[in-house]
């Protein structure tokens, strides 16, 4: 039997130097069932760059979604979710 599809925050994060300088063009891409500013603060930790949110959708699913990008953008990947 196949498990019910479950409702969560499907997300877009990127990078911005809050001096004005240059920020890596680098995109996480994930799911949470938290919201999105509490993901944000949990991956601030360490980053010398501000985290911020670039899209969010909240869906039954959005985990399925979330694979289906990491796929089409595993050539992108640079570490784990970070593309």
């Amino acid at each position: 039997m196949a498990r019910p599809l479950e409702k969560s925050i499907l997300y877009i994060l990127a990078l911005q130097d809050t001096e004005g300088g240059e920020s890596p063009s680098f995109y996480k891409i994930g799911v949470t069932s938290d919201s999105i500013p509490k993901r944000i603060s949990s991956l601030q930790t360490g980053n010398p760059y501000t985290i911020i949110p670039l899209f969010s959708i909240e869906a039954d699913g959005a985990e399925i979604v979330e694979r289906n990008l990491h796929e089409i953008f595993a050539a992108n990947r640079r570490i784990l979710e970070w593309f």
